[in-house]
């Protein structure tokens, strides 16, 4: 089964499936994943971008890593992504997914390039 967690700035709880966070609550997962030696990968996109919505769908029927997704959505959670595009130096885009390993981003791309092979070939087994 496939787990989609979204990032939306308030507080970290999981309701339906939604996992909320702020920047300070980003950052703690960013660093509990570094010192468990753990990959993180986000995934960012648009709920109001047709476009957005359909690499969503294709990325969520692809996908078959037991890597946990992070989602955020850039319109319920602007302050968020824009912090994440601010502190690690990667321009803002949607749909977009960036890989991190020991706390920092190893690997980002976006819109056609948000596929399950690209990530794939970045993961460390």
């Amino acid at each position: 089964m496939k787990i989609i967690k979204y990032f939306i700035i308030i507080f970290f709880t999981i309701i339906h499936g939604t996992l909320n966070a702020n920047e300070k609550e980003f950052n703690d997962l960013i660093h509990q994943s570094e010192e468990l030696d753990q990959q993180l990968l986000i995934f960012k996109h648009s709920s109001r971008c047709g476009f957005s919505s359909m690499i969503k769908r294709r990325f969520e029927s692809e996908y078959d890593s037991n890597l946990t997704v992070y989602e955020v959505d850039v319109i319920k959670s602007r302050e968020l992504s824009n912090y994440i595009s601010s502190t690690y130096s990667i321009q803002h885009e949607s749909p977009q997914i960036i890989l991190f390993k020991s706390g920092q981003p190893v690997f980002s791309d976006s819109h056609s390039g948000v596929n399950v092979e690209n990530i794939k070939s970045h993961l460390t087994v």
